[in-house]
């Protein structure tokens, strides 16, 4: 069986963002569960359950789905302050692919204290993600994005292609070293990232 699968997927103005890109991770996603041709494309599915007119500005569309998609909802976008982040170990977390299920990110996001959000430390000791965005930290006016996110968001496919970021490991022990962070996902934009300074991430 199949567990319930997630893609949010940007509108801006009523027209969606990387959409080739989502279409990758839905096949690949689908593909672990050995279903290689599925009976639906996001394409039609998008073009049969159209962003309502009256949702203008940044709407998620949010799409459920197994082997058939499930359901299609549109919600304004409102994007979420986060002013400090504080580092939590995660141990072996797996969220490789986007499900709906997040109980274990929600159960760590549990343990962010007085922060807004927490950072996400591999067993290994490196930084991954936040619970909602993907990362990347700026030395030398270079942005570096964790080899081994949890997630491999498209907003960061994206970015690699584009060669904005570059992919390493970051130990947690060396924020120090660097000048900014910035936390981006498929509704929030490069251009519209979240920049945090290493002062304001708690080890």
């Amino acid at each position: 069986m199949i567990p319930m699968l997630l893609e949010t997927i940007r509108f801006s103005d009523g027209t969606p963002e990387l959409l080739s890109l989502h279409e990758q991770r839905i096949a690949t996603s689908l593909q672990e569960y050995a279903i290689m041709t599925p009976e639906w494309s996001l394409h039609d599915v998008l073009a049969s359950n159209p962003c309502p007119s009256e949702l203008i500005g940044t709407v998620k569309c949010r799409i459920l789905y197994d082997a058939e998609v499930q359901e299609v909802q549109y919600i304004r976008y409102q994007k979420r302050q986060v002013g400090s982040l504080q580092c939590v170990k995660a141990g072996e977390i797996d969220y490789h692919l986007k499900w709906e299920n997040r109980e274990a990110l929600n159960t760590l996001r549990m343990s962010r204290g007085s922060a807004d959000e927490i950072l996400i430390i591999s067993s290994h000791g490196w930084i991954t993600d936040t619970s909602f965005t993907n990362v990347a930290l700026l030395q030398n006016d270079r942005w570096y994005t964790p080899r081994l996110p949890l997630l491999r968001g498209v907003q960061r496919e994206h970015l690699l292609r584009q060669g904005i970021i570059t992919p390493r490991d970051i130990p947690a022990e060396s924020l120090k070293e660097y000048q900014r962070m910035a936390l981006f996902n498929a509704m929030i934009s490069w251009e519209e990232r979240i920049e945090l300074l290493p002062t304001q991430i708690i080890l």
